[in-house]
């Protein structure tokens, strides 16, 4: 059976931050299974799940990344995963891609989020950027989403047009093609 980690790291961005990251865990013997690594302006994070055939004392994982985190200023913690906090990790429904954008002004996400969650959507990944124009700054919000049974997305869609004419965005929903992943 296998064990699972998760990783998490942030630091200032620099070359080679993931393969260095990647290099410990190659050493190691582990499988990268799952992962998300992003800039945010001048910052890097890296949050990842990772499995090994025999446990680590985190001691041991701990030393094995701290080299890496001196000589690059990068925070890195590592976390034992349950089993069932893996099972609960595995997609139940079929993924929901739902796209905002409009200008940007404070409270989007937290508006746009607040209605999903009562319609008992569950967000899975969140990407935003934010960008410059000449009729001033644009927003982007992109959010992957498992919709319950009783949901469909034609009806997510029609539920959020007054939340989006109210927000000044146009908003979309549309099945994840797993292909395109």
């Amino acid at each position: 059976m296998p064990y699972h980690y998760l990783l998490t790291a942030s630091g200032p961005d620099c070359p080679g931050l993931v393969a260095q990251v990647t290099r410990v865990l190659y050493r190691l013997g582990c499988n990268l299974e799952d992962s998300s690594m992003t800039r945010l302006r001048g910052e890097f994070s890296i949050l990842l799940i990772f499995s090994s055939s025999k446990p680590f004392v985190l001691k041991t994982l701990d030393k094995a990344f701290r080299e890496i985190g001196r000589k690059n200023l990068l925070t890195v913690h590592v976390k034992l995963l349950t089993t069932p906090e893996m099972k609960k990790s595995l997609a139940t429904r079929p993924l929901t891609l739902i796209t905002a954008y409009g200008t940007d002004r404070p409270g989007l996400v937290y508006r746009l989020t607040e209605r999903l969650a009562r319609s008992r959507v569950n967000v899975t990944d969140v990407t935003t950027h934010r960008s410059a124009s000449r009729r001033g700054a644009g927003y982007i919000l992109i959010l992957e989403a498992e919709l319950p049974a009783s949901l469909t997305r034609a009806r997510l869609q029609n539920s959020l047009r007054p939340l989006a004419r109210r927000l000044g965005m146009t908003v979309t929903v549309k099945p994840v093609d797993s292909v395109a992943l």
